[in-house]
């Protein structure tokens, strides 16, 4: 019997970004390790309803995996978020696992985070968060900021030089990822 190979056109899923109820705060994150183990990086960034800038950060983690860096980095976004009182969020993330851990507060996380995680959770229990998962092309923003060169934690009030161009192409262009 032949082998029949069927062709069909891309359809675009739009993965652009929704607006938000005006008490919310954005938050996306991403994490990245540079091998398997590698070097552990992570870059967060926190908007209003409006999509402006609230604040950003970069950090190094260690060595280790990359869905360790995706789980830290959203602990860590959590608790920024807490601490400046920002009790209404929504973190998105390009990580099934870190939806997954959040969703359902499972405790099978690694164990060098558990202490963090038990944190978070209790201050979860003040906090309304509403998390999600976002395709990595709606991700750009939180992806450059784990590509900055930090030796330790970073936090900018304002848009740094480095994030003005994807800032920018964030609140004025459609991103769109293809699927068949």
């Amino acid at each position: 019997m032949p082998l029949i190979l069927r062709f069909c056109r891309p359809s675009p899923l739009s993965v652009g970004h929704l607006r938000l109820p005006q008490y919310n705060v954005l938050i996306n994150v991403d994490g990245g390790a540079a091998g398997a183990p590698g070097l552990l990086t992570s870059g967060g960034i926190y908007r209003d309803s409006f999509g402006v800038l609230r604040g950003c950060f970069a950090i190094q983690h260690g060595i280790g995996f990359a869905f360790e860096a995706e789980l830290a980095t959203a602990l860590l976004a959590i608790e920024i978020a807490y601490d400046k009182q920002w009790l209404k969020i929504w973190l998105k993330t390009d990580s099934l696992y870190v939806v997954y851990i959040l969703k359902t507060h499972h405790s099978v996380v690694p164990w060098r985070l558990m202490a963090q995680w038990h944190k978070i959770r209790r201050l979860m229990g003040d906090m309304h968060i509403v998390v999600s998962h976002i395709f990595r092309e709606g991700n750009a923003l939180a992806d450059r900021l784990t590509r900055e060169p930090v030796k330790r934690f970073k936090w900018w009030d304002q848009v740094h030089i480095f994030l003005g161009p994807y800032l920018h192409r964030d609140r004025h262009a459609d991103f769109y990822r293809f699927s068949l």
